[in-house]
């Protein structure tokens, strides 16, 4: 067996390709979280990608997301697609799109992961509100991952044969509180974070692929040590800005 094949091989442990075969990804963003994200999935097998993301890589970026100085001036979608297409043996089938995820694009029926890796709160808006409108009948797994610093949250939820997600109203009312203040400058995507918030995001969807229960809604503070998680609703406020702070 060759070298790629044993290692192809590790993953299939975690996630047989029988269970990622059917996977149908589109991913906003390809930043600090989604370039990481993107090769942890092709990684694990995952076949088929849509990702949007408007950006070029720049100088800073180097830093923080999964590119090099190679890649400066190169759109991002377009500079993760070429990383993706090296981590299997038989590469992944990686559409770009290089521009913003409006209010009135149209989620393709064939989607059934849909993951918001972006740092803004109107990308998300249109994202979760295309989600629900969506008439397809197939269940969709829905992940978001947000980064303050040393802090983050996840939410995740399914829409099951066009059902509303679990806590989607409370989903979408936390998109514009206050309780990730913006980062002194430098700290706003720390990588170590969006290395372990991109990991945390792999094994969600690994466990919904294979059936197992998921945890809505995580929060964690590396600095602090500390984690929370809720298995049915948001934690409370006065929790979250502890774990942020970590008091």
């Amino acid at each position: 067996m060759v070298q790629q094949d044993i290692a192809q091989e590790r993953f299939h442990r975690l996630l047989p390709a029988s269970a990622t075969s059917n996977l149908n990804v589109l991913m906003v963003g390809a930043g600090a979280i989604g370039s990481r994200l993107g090769i942890e999935l092709a990684k694990l097998g995952v076949r088929n990608f849509v990702i949007y993301d408007n950006d070029a890589v720049e100088v800073e970026n180097v830093g923080v997301q999964a590119f090099d100085y190679r890649d400066i001036g190169t759109n991002k979608a377009i500079a993760l697609r070429e990383r993706m297409l090296h981590q299997t043996k038989e590469p992944p089938t990686v559409t770009v799109r290089q521009r913003f995820f409006t209010e009135k694009t149209i989620i393709p029926a064939r989607i059934n992961v849909v993951i918001s890796a972006v740092d803004n709160v109107d990308a998300r808006i249109n994202l979760i509100n295309a989600c629900l409108r969506s008439k397809s009948k197939n269940s969709k797994f829905y992940m978001d991952g947000r980064m303050g610093a040393l802090s983050c949250e996840l939410w995740c939820g399914e829409f099951a044969g066009g059902e509303r997600p679990l806590d989607v109203d409370k989903y979408i009312t936390s998109l514009t509180d206050k309780e990730f203040k913006p980062a002194p400058c430098g700290q706003k995507a720390v990588p170590y974070t969006a290395a372990m918030l991109s990991a945390i995001m792999a094994n969600q969807l690994r466990k919904w692929t294979l059936g197992h229960a998921i945890i809505p809604w995580q929060l964690h503070n590396l600095d602090a040590g500390m984690y929370l998680n809720s298995d049915t609703t948001r934690p409370s406020k006065k929790r979250r800005q502890e774990c942020m702070s970590g008091m």
